[in-house]
């Protein structure tokens, strides 16, 4: 990365003697690349076009003249390095902002430059009688002395008058070069608060006004400062009066209408007991059958989908259900092939009485599925039934392994069990303690029946200790109830290279969604499925949307969406495109590097937004190499068009999980992510979701 950016001099331009030339310097990267991009503006342009200059081959190393540069002007410039045989690979930007002279300072003469602007304007105003006043007005003495000033006084609360009557409320004075100060014996004022400009004159040229507002402080409390003051609580009194007399009404208003509506409600009750029927056989069920006619839908929905993978009811066999939500829920099922070959699926269904909504979107899913295709490491359609509309289902592939939320999770108790284990009594005694208490049970520690504390121990407890500013532990973790059969699954600890490698497939199956122009929406550990010999599935196209038009989604409408895994210009302009995926890939990659945690563990989901416009981003997790870290930031990039593709991310991945002979560190320290004395923050697993109002 490039450091160091600065201006070694300035040199007079050769095309304008008026403009400058600037000759910056910077500290190269650890590759000592010869190819360079650089940018500048002025900041005070009102209009500027970034073009950027391509320097190969510079004269100097490291070193470049920008020309033409304006007198008295701040300047930003940016470099980055390049790759002259992979122009896709650069570095990030390095901005620097500087100053260049200004003309008294460059040529050191008043001669050919307008005076300096006055500077340090002051001035003191004394009450006299009535409405008279005495002002003394003063000024810093400049280098060059000019050859008059200019200082005009106004009365500001006659501002709004015609220019013949705002001029009577000035008063004007030519003031000697040499001299500081002025001082006006009277001058009438009829408002609270007056100004003050000051010009410096020299060799026909003018320096730039120098403005000085102030409120008019009185020394002396005259009688009519105490009218005045009267005059203001006379006008005050009858305004607060009338807030005070609106806020009153309204709170009367809103107290009644909901008085109002809570009688219509029992009136409501009221008359549904009275029309009850005494017998429920008779009246009643003639009523509800009425109400509960079945509701007609549009024939292209009631019409089923005629396909090879339309199945029959006698080919599925429910089972256990695996989850449930606001679309229905999720079962696992044996789906019965010809020749009586059995294969294990999920099935997704509709819930009881499905809207036409539902309908819709359900058959939406079930189409996007269809076209994206099959792939290792995406999730495929197996088959559907849409023979009867009240009993759809969606059968994908079953992975028994779970999320890879829980996955993860599963593996950072593997990882506290081996460090009790491993450490000695005293730390063990900790360890085993907290290990009890989130139900986590550890082979040979004592503290299983021994170290329970009751409420009245614990209220006596000793303060806990103050905590380490750079030490977090994730309370999510501690919410995760691994089962015995994923417990069992595989004895051994996971490694680094095995996260990478999740990583890499996760990259290998969206960059598939992205060439079918399908944006996931919602990519993250909880809708990635882990299956048999750790090959991992992106799942949940629930949220995805085929994008063959544009490239892009829009969200409109009012839902949850999950804050802390969406990109900033979904966040704030609710458009969702690849690009966006490839942000929330960044927050998948901290929840492989941290086992499982939660993202931005210090930060609530209602300072997010502000928070991420203003520059912040994730901080490094300790267990993440530079490398990894270093990868995450080009994934949270602000521009979308500079982040990387999927494409990049998996080519990247896979060097990192190539042995490096440079350096033995690991590219995820699983060592790290287990603390002794690690602080414990209080984290809802839920809160990922957070309502957005557009």
């Amino acid at each position: 990365m490039i450091t160091n950016i600065d201006v070694l001099n300035y040199q007079t331009s050769r095309e304008n003697d008026s403009l400058l030339d600037a000759v910056i310097a910077w500290r190269p990267a650890v590759d000592m690349t010869c190819h360079y991009e650089i940018l500048h503006y002025v900041s005070d342009a009102p209009d500027y076009q970034l073009k950027p200059i391509d320097v190969q081959q510079p004269q100097e190393l490291y070193r470049y003249t920008i020309h033409s540069l304006k007198l008295s002007s701040e300047y930003v410039i940016a470099v980055r390095a390049k790759n002259t045989k992979n122009p896709a690979r650069e570095s990030e930007l390095q901005w620097h902002t500087f100053h260049t002279p200004s003309c008294i300072d460059w040529h050191n003469s008043s001669a050919i430059c307008a005076p300096e602007n006055v500077a340090n304007v002051r001035a003191e105003a004394v009450h006299l009688a009535g409405d008279n006043y005495q002002f003394n007005i003063s000024w810093d003495k400049p280098r060059f002395v000019p050859d008059y000033y200019v200082v005009k006084l106004y009365d500001l609360n006659l501002a709004h008058l015609d220019d013949l009557e705002a001029e009577a409320s000035s008063d004007t004075r030519n003031v000697s070069g040499d001299s500081t100060n002025l001082l006006i014996d009277t001058f009438p004022m009829g408002g609270l608060q007056y100004e003050v400009t000051v010009i410096a004159y020299a060799n026909n040229r003018e320096s730039k006004p120098t403005i000085l507002m102030k409120p008019l402080f009185v020394r002396r409390v005259s009688t009519d400062h105490w009218n005045g003051g009267r005059l203001a609580v006379i006008i005050l009194t009858p305004i607060l009066m009338i807030g005070l007399m609106k806020i009153s009404i309204s709170l009367v208003c809103r107290r009644r209408a909901k008085l109002k509506r809570y009688e219509q409600r029992c009136e409501y009750f009221k008359e549904l007991e009275q029309k009850a029927p005494v017998d429920p056989s008779s009246e009643f069920e003639i009523k509800v059958k009425s109400i509960l006619q079945p509701i007609t839908f549009p024939g292209d929905l009631i019409a089923p989908i005629e396909d090879d993978m339309e199945i029959s009811m006698d080919q599925i066999e429910l089972l256990d259900i695996l989850g449930e939500g606001a679309f229905g829920l999720v079962r696992k099922g044996i789906l019965i092939r010809p020749l009586e070959t059995y294969q294990q699926v999920a099935v997704k269904m509709l819930k009881e009485c499905p809207s036409l909504e539902d309908i819709k979107e359900f058959r939406r899913e079930i189409e996007v599925m269809k076209s994206v295709g099959v792939h290792p490491n995406v999730v495929c359609l197996v088959g559907h039934y849409t023979k009867n509309i009240n009993e759809m289902m969606l059968l994908t592939e079953y992975c028994g392994n779970g999320n890879l939320l829980n996955y993860l999770r599963c593996e950072w108790h593997k990882l506290l069990r081996v460090e009790i284990i491993g450490t000695s009594s005293d730390a063990k005694q900790s360890l085993c303690s907290k290990a009890m208490h989130c139900n986590i049970k550890v082979t040979g520690c004592e503290c299983n029946d021994v170290n329970a504390l009751d409420e009245s121990q614990q209220s006596m407890a000793p303060p806990p200790l103050p905590p380490l500013a750079n030490l977090v532990e994730n309370q999510c973790y501690y919410s995760t109830h691994c089962n015995e059969k994923q417990r069992q699954l595989d004895d051994a600890i996971i490694t680094s290279c095995e996260l990478l490698e999740f990583a890499r497939q996760v990259a290998v199956g969206m960059e598939f969604l992205a060439k079918n122009r399908v944006v996931h929406r919602d990519l993250a550990a909880r809708n990635v499925l882990v299956c048999s010999n750790r090959i991992v599935k992106i799942s949940d196209f629930g949220l995805s949307r085929d994008i063959y038009q544009e490239n892009l989604y829009r969200k409109t409408g009012t839902g949850k969406l999950p804050i802390k895994w969406l990109a900033l210009e979904s966040l704030t302009h609710q458009v969702y495109t690849s690009q966006s995926d490839v942000w929330s890939f960044g927050v998948l990659l901290y929840e492989i590097c941290t086992l499982g945690g939660n993202p931005y563990p210090l930060l609530s989901t209602s300072n997010l937004i502000a928070k991420l416009k203003s520059g912040y981003r994730m901080e490094q997790p300790s267990s993440c190499a530079d490398e990894l870290y270093a990868l995450m930031l080009s994934c949270w990039s602000a521009m979308p068009i500079e982040r990387p593709t999927f494409s990049c991310l998996q080519v990247r991945l896979q060097e990192l999980l190539e042995p490096n002979e440079q350096s033995n560190k690991p590219v995820i320290n699983l060592d790290a992510i287990i603390d002794l004395q690690s602080t414990k923050l209080t984290s809802n697993d839920s809160s990922y979701l957070r309502p957005v109002e557009y």
